[in-house]
């Protein structure tokens, strides 16, 4: 298997962002974020992009942006959007790669997100609803792509990202 990439997959405030900048600086690598490349790309906010081009237009994107990512000679720890997982072309570029799904219950994510709903368009109306559908759509893709799974529900970040590093060096 390709490691050449570590690629944090999960729901949106899982801790991807956070946990692989600590994680990237931990085992000496750079920190990619994708959703924030998709926002220099495009100039604007994700919210943004979804009000003029809708969810289809951003996952291409956001597939592009992957893409191009994940080509990238350079061995980098990789933060996805929470729906990365939705497209079959997606889970296929993510195959080689070590995929850490950052798991959390729908209860740990409506209380980290509750505040930053306005952020994130996939979360307008009811945040708990949402959060409750987006887990069930998802669950199963995160656990097909997923070459480790840390439950993040108990655990501060420094522990999470010792759960990752530990991870990687028993693979």
């Amino acid at each position: 298997m390709t490691t050449d990439h570590l690629v944090l997959v999960g729901l949106m405030g899982s801790g991807k962002s956070s946990v692989g900048r600590r994680v990237a600086e931990a085992i000496g690598r750079s920190f990619v974020d994708t959703d924030q490349l998709v926002e220099q790309r495009e100039g604007r906010s994700i919210r943004d992009i979804f009000a003029d081009v809708g969810e289809f237009g951003f996952r291409d994107i956001e597939s592009t942006v992957l893409a191009e990512v994940l080509a990238s000679p350079v061995s980098s720890v990789v933060a996805t959007g929470g729906g990365i997982v939705v497209r079959e072309s997606n889970r296929r570029l993510l195959d080689p790669h070590l995929v850490v799904w950052l798991r959390a219950s729908v209860d740990t994510l409506a209380k980290r997100l509750v505040s930053g709903a306005s952020r994130r368009p996939l979360l307008d109306g009811d945040v708990r609803r949402r959060l409750v559908d987006l887990d069930q759509e998802r669950r199963p893709l995160y656990g097909a792509v997923a070459s480790i799974i840390v439950d993040v529900d108990d655990l501060a970040l420094p522990e999470v990202v010792q759960a990752v590093v530990t991870s990687m060096e028993m693979r």
